[in-house]
């Protein structure tokens, strides 16, 4: 498995009384490519361990771990109408304020910096509605997003910096979000799968590395929840639920229409990119209480949509419930389809 750790702005505040919380995103493409365990159950073992300082000070990383940096469309490209580019959630929710990195212009003294130092990877997130300015995959693209990154992926083979592709990151199109409600509908699942079979078709002879979306979890509970995220839906606690939901049954989507179509002859990699607090003990007071609020504190973060990927292909027993009635099913066709397909 491959992970990358990253600063992340979730928490989950009735637990910051009984436990140490940390804030960390995992990248589940970048490095390793290898087999998972369930992940259900087997954090407990960690929190009864003591923690080997010296092995995380002096420890040798594999061979094949890739150093990397990365950057998102929406907050470093700027240029939100430019070139055809249409509207997204988050151009409406900042009010079109562009970003000053302005990397869509400058995006060639952007890989200048990324050449100097010296990195295996550079990941980047595709701007859906640069390259279909309403979100509808089936219409015809805009020639000047694709070219766009069609340049910055060539330039990216050329310096041998290998490209590591997030599909989504938070920038549904505003029409989407208008038309159907964005990922409160189910269609906006079958809609993103078209979108990722074209990128999929059009990149992807010079794309190893593909990421569906990133960090589903901050989507789902603060565009859909608290409202402190685009598109800013408050008001119904079924919401984040439905919206985690459809997530995941896109990222899903995506992962079998490149199993099938794409990865027999382009050889590449798809997955996702989780993020989660990491809780302990408060005071290393590893009693059976604690140490059950604990796993239940991490299923219901990271397990949330983990475990459908990684584990059983459902959700963990106690997200489920603790908030039965809001939070939706997924039918035995649908647990199957689910799991296992996050690492090849």
């Amino acid at each position: 498995m491959c992970v990358s750790l990253f600063l992340s702005l979730t928490m989950s505040f009735w637990w910051l009384t009984m436990f140490r919380v940390w804030s960390v995103c995992v990248s589940l493409v970048l490095i390793l490519w290898g087999m998972s365990e369930k992940v259900q159950g087997k954090a407990s073992k960690l929190w009864l361990q003591q923690l080997n300082e010296t092995f995380l000070q002096t420890g040798v990383f594999p061979s094949r771990f890739l150093w990397g940096v990365g950057t998102a469309a929406f907050p470093t490209e700027g240029s939100w109408d430019a070139d055809g580019k249409g509207e997204s959630v988050w151009d409406r929710f900042t009010r079109h304020s562009d970003p000053s990195s302005d990397s869509y212009i400058q995006w060639e003294e952007d890989l200048e910096s990324v050449q100097y130092l010296g990195v295996n990877f550079y990941a980047f997130s595709l701007s859906w509605t640069r390259i279909f300015p309403d979100g509808n995959a089936k219409a015809h693209p805009n020639p000047a997003g694709v070219q766009h990154y069609r340049r910055l992926i060539g330039k990216l083979k050329e310096l041998q910096v290998e490209p590591v592709v997030t599909l989504f990151h938070w920038d549904l199109p505003q029409v989407l979000q208008e038309r159907f409600g964005g990922w409160l509908n189910r269609s906006t699942a079958d809609v993103f799968a078209d979108y990722a079979a074209f990128c999929f078709r059009t990149f992807g002879a010079e794309v190893r590395y593909w990421i569906t979306m990133h960090n589903p979890f901050l989507l789902a509970v603060q565009g859909y929840g608290t409202g402190a995220h685009a598109p800013g839906v408050t008001g119904d606690p079924a919401d984040p639920f439905i919206a985690a939901h459809n997530l995941l049954r896109a990222h899903a989507k995506a992962w079998h229409v490149y199993d099938k179509h794409f990865r027999p002859h382009q050889h590449g990699k798809v997955s996702i990119t989780l993020g989660s607090h990491w809780v302990e003990p408060l005071h290393a007071q590893a009693t059976p209480t604690n140490l059950e609020l604990c796993q239940k504190a991490m299923e219901a973060v990271i397990g949330w949509f983990a475990e459908p990927i990684y584990g059983s292909g459902d959700y963990p027993e106690s997200l489920k419930a603790s908030h039965r009635g809001v939070i939706p099913e997924f039918s035995a066709q649908e647990r199957l389809w689910m799991k296992d397909q996050a690492y090849v």
